[in-house]
């Protein structure tokens, strides 16, 4: 091997054991003598590649799921073929001026780019998330709206991390193990990863996981809140899906003095006799929808729409209009007021662009359709179908600059509204 080099990228669950034959026999032959293999497969099965030493003892290629790759490369010029020429610097190389440039011009979620190892290699998914949250940036934050103090106190989080990690002998996570059979100790120190639904240990705000770039990832909405760039914060959206709470949320806010704008109220005064909506609506849906007063009956109207999603749409372009302009109005007769704007279909309606910050309140899914069945205004399948129209709660929590998780008692989400209410109020 004096002028080649072998290249081996373990993947997800590749992994080396040393040991050596017994009595000099092949491996076809003979057993191996190496107490963890024999544990973890008598038949050897997932054993694909064995180097013979000239001192007798052998190094054993063990993977499970055969996502490793190996290649061989000649000694001179192995730095500078794929896959190590594609390669960034790991974040003990890195300096900061560098990855302040490389990201100048990156329009992706701060996490995506730390999984990128072309730009920084050696973090994978579990401490991308820890990092985050050790900086306390939002895994969302997009790449080129970060500062060179970000960077930096990316880059230090990571070594920090890593160094920490490396030293615990990493993460045993599910099916990996170490070659010598001692799992990593690195978990019992994970801050997010795998922690959703339990409290965070700074502000005890549950946890949140969701998808982003197709990989699971961890948060708290609390200390890892997007930053608010505009200093004179006065209006504040709040959305969610329905049966979240965002009501109860938005009480919580007019309890201390916030004036709530209701667009459920104005979707409901869109559709009363002698608006344009009312006409408009009578137009589309036709009378079948009126009751002997001439007023809209609105079970009536929902079961129409909810078989149509155009009908949905239609719906939706007649009542915004009316919700819209009437909220500007009590707007600007609150101008030096705080302001929340509760309204389901925030972004749907264009209505964030009104908004100085938006939060999102989530839930989980199995709280949620406890709390429409017990609320009984709405059957779960409309709830669902519905749903369906708006844009993903993935997506909402990616375009939210606050996320207020509403699964757990009154009292936590009384906590997490009192620490928004007060960080809004020093800006």
């Amino acid at each position: 091997m004096d002028n080649d080099v072998v290249i081996s990228h373990l993947r997800m669950e590749g992994k080396y054991h040393y040991g050596h034959y017994s009595d000099n026999k092949k491996f076809d032959e003979g057993i191996i003598y190496d107490r963890q293999i024999a544990k973890d497969d008598k038949n050897l099965k997932h054993v694909h590649i064995i180097f013979e030493f000239n001192d007798g003892s052998i190094l054993m290629y063990h993977d499970v799921r055969k996502f490793g790759r190996m290649y061989l490369e000649s000694i001179d010029e192995y730095l500078q073929k794929d896959p190590l020429s594609k390669l960034g610097p790991e974040p003990f190389e890195a300096k900061t001026d560098y990855l302040f440039n490389r990201i100048k011009k990156i329009n992706k979620p701060i996490k995506q780019v730390l999984l990128d190892q072309g730009i920084i290699c050696g973090i994978g998914n579990i401490y991308a998330d820890e990092i985050c949250f050790d900086c306390k940036l939002s895994p969302f934050s997009i790449a080129n709206k970060l500062s060179k103090l970000d960077c930096e106190n990316i880059l230090i989080s990571a070594r920090k991390i890593l160094n920490k990690a490396i030293a615990s002998g990493g993460s045993t996570i599910r099916t990996y193990h170490a070659a010598n059979g001692v799992d990593g100790k690195f978990q019992q120190q994970i801050k997010v990863y795998g922690r959703e639904g339990e409290p965070c240990y700074i502000c005890n705000t549950p946890i949140v996981k969701t998808s982003l770039g197709g990989r699971g990832t961890h948060f708290c909405p609390q200390c890892q809140a997007k930053r608010v760039s505009n200093k004179n914060v006065r209006i504040i959206g709040i959305t969610g899906l329905i049966g979240s709470g965002k009501s109860s949320v938005s009480n919580l806010f007019k309890n201390e003095g916030f004036v709530i704008l209701d667009s459920d109220i104005y979707s409901k005064e869109a559709l009363n006799i002698g608006t344009k909506s009312y006409d408009q609506c009578v137009k589309k849906f036709s009378k079948v929808i009126l009751n002997a007063d001439g007023s809209i009956n609105r079970s009536v109207l929902r079961e129409i729409v909810i078989k149509d999603k155009q009908n949905i749409i239609d719906l939706e372009d007649i009542i915004h209009p009316y919700v819209i302009e009437r909220t500007k109005k009590e707007i600007k007769y609150n101008q030096d007021k705080y302001i929340i704007l509760d309204v389901p279909l925030l972004y749907e309606s264009k209505m964030d662009t009104l908004c100085d910050l938006v939060v999102f309140v989530n839930i989980d899914e199995k709280t949620r359709k406890k709390r429409l069945i017990e609320r009984a205004t709405m059957p779960l399948k409309h709830a669902k179908d519905l749903n369906k129209r708006v844009i993903s709660d993935i997506e909402k929590i990616r375009m939210a600059d606050y996320i207020i998780d509403n699964s757990l008692s009154i009292e936590n989400t009384q906590n997490q509204v009192k620490f928004l209410m007060n960080k809004i109020k020093k800006l």
